[in-house]
């Protein structure tokens, strides 16, 4: 793939109406934004304005449900790569007990994309810990992780090794729907 066109904003800031006309010069079928939810919000509902006809994709680090909410109803058919599954997605047994846990706490508490990587990063720390021998150490920790290798928190298996500390390597493509959800998909097709 060649790269149209790219455009950038000053960070901490909505400016992105000259980002969106540098990238609309190359006449682009899909725009890769890494950014904020808030100027990301901006420049898709500004493109839209525009009548473009292009995918919008995002990176899990845009905050989905923020960039869900700043888009409103016209967040249909916007792209987010994840890192973790869809939140709801009680097919995934890690997914059905981090829902699960949700219900324990007080007050109302929605599934978010957010919360389920926090809770997933502590099911691996009390995984890990479980395997180190002795009194806990950074040491302890970092062996155990390499020489336990896998990790099973359910449905998702997470792999370490010596120059590999990624532990879950699946990307998941999800696909904001008019009702302000995201559905997961497997091809952008």
């Amino acid at each position: 793939m060649t790269l149209a066109a790219e455009g950038t904003y000053e960070r901490n800031t909505t400016a992105v109406r000259t980002a969106l006309l540098n990238i609309r010069k190359g006449e682009p079928q899909a725009v890769i934004m890494i950014g904020a939810y808030t100027p990301c919000a901006e420049f898709i509902k500004l493109a839209k304005q525009l009548k473009v006809n292009w995918k919008f994709v995002n990176i899990s680090f845009v905050g989905a449900e923020a960039l869900a909410t700043a888009l409103g109803d016209q967040g249909d058919g916007v792209i987010v790569t994840q890192v973790v599954p869809v939140p709801t997605d009680e097919s995934i047994e890690a997914v059905k007990r981090y829902q699960a846990a949700l219900k324990t706490l007080e007050g109302e508490h929605k599934p978010t994309f957010g919360s389920l990587e926090g809770y997933l990063a502590g099911r691996t720390a009390a995984a890990v810990l479980a395997k180190v021998d002795g009194q806990p150490t950074r040491a302890g920790f970092i062996d155990a992780v390499v020489k336990t290798g896998k990790f099973d928190l359910g449905g998702l298996t997470l792999q370490y090794g010596p120059d590999d500390n990624q532990g879950l390597d699946d990307v998941y493509l999800t696909v904001l729907q008019a009702d302000g959800k995201y559905k997961s998909v497997t091809s952008l097709k």
